[in-house]
């Protein structure tokens, strides 16, 4: 089976240009924590719905200076305020730099993770990176930490090594990180930057449907008698 293509970009004007049709799902920036929220990110989400339907969801980057119920509820009312939840599921971004390494962060981003999916009613993708987790993360919890029971968006397009944890890798991976996409532009009308991410076309097919074919072209030769009253048809009206 093939992959599906999904972007993702922290500030975007809502307008996917000519070439880039592959492109089949959309994910936003919605908070940092529990103290910020993208100003960007109603108008680009309900554009994301215009453009990809139920193939939209959004992220909350973990702070771990954040109180973990706060910033979900932040997360939560940002989504519903823009329209909803889509069919993607709700991302939880960890890769806080600033926040201790050790058990006491994963601890706390899984109990901002738990209250996601209280508030949304969805399993909560997990996002991270090898060069983050691997060493503020993986050294410091057991295999056996629930938070290893959730999908992984894995970043570190190659030639990074596999994070850690998550024996398959993840379910999404992206493979270009701050692309300058010509023809995409931001919110203030400068070059935007993109991120690229591939998906299993089941698994994408599990959160928002099957993707449709381009209808296929088709040539079609009529009977001389059947083009004239056709013109004339045509022609009369």
């Amino acid at each position: 089976m093939g992959n599906v293509v999904v972007m993702d970009a922290r500030y975007w004007n809502g307008v996917i240009p000519a070439g880039y049709e592959y492109i089949k799902g959309y994910i936003a920036k919605v908070s940092d924590g529990d103290y910020f929220t993208s100003p960007q990110f109603a108008a680009q989400y309900r554009a994301a719905e215009q453009l990809f339907g139920k193939a939209r969801s959004a992220w909350s980057f973990f702070k771990g200076v954040s109180d973990p119920v706060k910033a979900a509820k932040r997360y939560h009312d940002a989504m519903v305020a823009a329209g909803g939840y889509g069919g993607i599921p709700p991302v939880l971004d960890i890769e806080d730099k600033y926040a201790a390494k050790g058990k006491a962060t994963v601890d706390k981003a899984w109990a901002q993770l738990q209250e996601m999916e209280q508030l949304s009613g969805r399993e909560v993708l997990v996002y991270s990176a090898g060069w983050y987790w691997d060493s503020w993360c993986a050294p410091y919890v057991p295999l056996t930490h629930p938070i290893y029971t959730r999908d992984l968006w894995e970043s570190d397009p190659g030639p990074d090594t596999p994070i850690k944890g998550w024996p398959l890798g993840g379910v999404m991976k992206q493979t270009i990180l701050d692309w300058r996409a010509p023809g995409f532009i931001d919110t203030a009308g400068n070059p935007g930057l993109i991120d690229i991410s591939d998906v299993n076309e089941i698994i994408f097919a599990e959160w928002v449907g099957p993707t449709v074919p381009p209808a296929e072209t088709k040539t079609i030769t009529l009977p001389l008698s059947t083009y004239r009253e056709l013109k004339r048809a045509l022609n009369e009206n």
